[in-house]
């Protein structure tokens, strides 16, 4: 089921992005939140929580990686501390 959403999604030429396959993609949602969710808050839990300001980026059509800006994304696993690698990212 998902291979074929991706299938669809790629075929699809105004979509801005490509989708592939991954080592979630053969899970259903009830799979991937069992394994990899937890009860812990998110980032978006706590930023809308928590902020004061709403910041619009204006910036969408800008490729940071290939401007060597940020680095390409990488798979933390299931170790729960991805909240840190953002962090240390964006610093």
């Amino acid at each position: 089921m998902n291979f074929a959403k991706i299938q669809t999604h790629n075929a699809d030429p105004s979509q801005t992005y490509v989708q592939g396959i991954n080592q979630f993609t053969d899970m259903t949602k009830e799979e991937l939140s069992n394994l990899y969710l937890n009860s812990k808050p998110t980032s978006r839990d706590y930023f809308s929580k928590n902020s004061q300001e709403t910041i619009e980026l204006n910036d969408a059509d800008i490729d940071w990686s290939a401007l060597g800006k940020v680095s390409p994304v990488k798979s933390q696993g299931d170790c729960g501390s991805s909240w840190v690698f953002s962090a240390v990212g964006a610093v």
